[in-house]
């Protein structure tokens, strides 16, 4: 969900239905009384396995790590001062 400021008296919504379709409203502040707060039976659990949940983490990262140079980090102790690492 993200909100952005449409006018004075004016917000753009930008929101995900549980379908994966985003959709987009303009709320008016006399739209105001109208909202609410879901309930949590509409929202979405954080009961999944952790562990699982870790291993798919670690699979998006290993996916990603040609984005980053590989001793990049070496760099950072050297321009901060630190001691160097051996490896």
């Amino acid at each position: 969900m993200a909100v952005a400021r449409a006018g004075e008296s004016s917000i753009r919504l930008t929101y995900r239905l549980s379908n994966g379709v985003v959709e987009e409203q303009i709320v008016y502040r006399l739209q105001e009384p109208d909202l609410g707060v879901s309930t949590p039976e509409m929202g979405r659990p954080f009961d999944a396995d952790g562990v699982l949940f870790r291993s798919v983490a670690e699979a998006r990262r290993i996916q990603l790590a040609y984005l980053f140079p590989p001793l990049e980090h070496l760099e950072v102790v050297r321009a901060a001062g630190l001691p160097e690492i051996d490896l």
